[in-house]
């Protein structure tokens, strides 16, 4: 059973080891959606962290997030499109999407990526 994202942060810091983090995401029994198996490591404060590793052609449909997101590509190679322009993201790279855009995400290789997703003020 997977900890809750919310419980990860308890008003102290926390260390999150992401070799660790994706050989339990990849030890997982259920079968990858769409190509790739994702976890969230955090959810709080107005934040989302998660970690998302994509078998070669794996991907996710275009959808929109009401904040900033940062994707930082670990390993491999996606492609991004944002709003019908083509990002080519290579590992070590991170792509920021302004707020409301429309973007999916295709792997064109094996590839792992930390995604945060920093939502607008209220």
């Amino acid at each position: 059973m997977r900890e809750r994202a919310e419980e990860r942060l308890d008003g102290s810091a926390a260390v999150l080891n992401l070799p660790e983090e994706f050989a339990k995401l990849a030890s997982e029994i259920d079968a990858a959606v769409a190509g790739h198996r994702q976890i969230t490591l955090f959810k709080g404060y107005k934040s989302t962290v998660a970690i998302f590793d994509f078998e070669r052609g794996g991907g996710m449909r275009e959808h929109s997030a009401p904040g900033v997101v940062t994707v930082h590509v670990l390993q491999g190679e996606l492609e991004i499109d944002v709003a019908g322009a083509a990002h080519r993201v290579h590992a070590q790279n991170i792509l920021v999407i302004p707020p409301g855009a429309r973007h999916d995400v295709k792997a064109i290789e094996p590839s792992q990526m930390l995604l945060t997703v920093s939502l607008l003020k209220e």
